[in-house]
């Protein structure tokens, strides 16, 4: 089915005012009175989204970075020293440009504890958002692999923890020579916490260049050529995201 918009839902002018207009409609058949979008990569442009949607609010959710290698690593094989390099400069991304427009605005969360206690974070992160808490939140849609570990009600479930059975003590290392300051800075246990090594350009290139091959083929093992025209898109942003030395 087709979307269309009334002109008064298109009043605001510009982009923004067509995504907001857009966003907003999808909500309201739902129910709801307001709407998110959780790309990964809107941390990286919180001062021109928080610009262009002048009442939005950022809700940074923080990872350990090695539980980031992991997961990336384990759904779509891509190089975990790379994903804790990315991981490492867009905490710094997020963080600098959320101060920037203030605690109104920009709010941090640890993702472990939110899974570890749903209750207390989701009922501060809806004070933040000026919602009223329901136990709706504290339910997961997510389709459970392990029907053990799944609660009675579905709940967020705690997920923590992985990194120590898939990596071997010498990934670790390595993991935390890249990104060890950071990981340290923002409350994660670590042996070496002065951990801050940049690999060199070419050697971020051949990361970041391998895991575009292992996406591609993914993505095209899933959809085949029907899934072109989403591949050139794909192919599109990364490209912007090169130039604006984002990644």
């Amino acid at each position: 089915e087709g979307l269309i918009l009334s002109d008064a839902q298109l009043s605001e002018p510009g982009f923004a005012g067509v995504v907001g207009a857009i966003f907003t409609e999808f909500a309201s058949r739902e129910g709801k009175a307001r709407w998110g979008e959780k790309s990964p990569t809107n941390l990286l442009h919180i001062s021109e989204l928080a610009a262009s949607f002048p009442e939005s609010q950022f809700i940074h959710i923080i990872r350990d970075g090695r539980e980031c290698a992991q997961s990336v690593h384990r759904r779509f094989g891509y190089e975990p020293r790379h994903t804790i390099l990315r991981w490492k400069r867009m905490i710094a991304a997020g963080r600098e440009q959320g101060l920037r427009i203030g605690s109104k605005r920009y709010m941090e969360v640890r993702y472990e504890e939110v899974t570890r206690s749903p209750d207390s974070e989701m009922r501060r992160i809806c004070a933040f958002l000026d919602l009223p808490f329901s136990s709706v939140v504290v339910e997961s849609s997510m389709r459970m692999v392990d029907a053990h570990r799944a609660s009675e009600y579905n709940r967020i479930i705690e997920n923590s923890d992985k990194r120590r059975t898939y990596f071997t003590k010498a990934q670790i290392v390595t993991l935390e020579r890249i990104a060890g300051s950071c990981l340290a800075a923002n409350g994660y246990i670590v042996d070496n916490s002065q951990g801050d090594e940049n690999p060199s350009r070419f050697i971020t290139r051949w990361w970041a260049t391998r895991g575009r091959v292992i996406e591609t083929a993914n993505h095209f093992k899933r959809w085949g050529w029907r899934g072109f025209p989403a591949f050139l898109r794909m192919v599109s942003v990364a490209a912007k995201q090169i130039r604006a030395g984002k990644i």
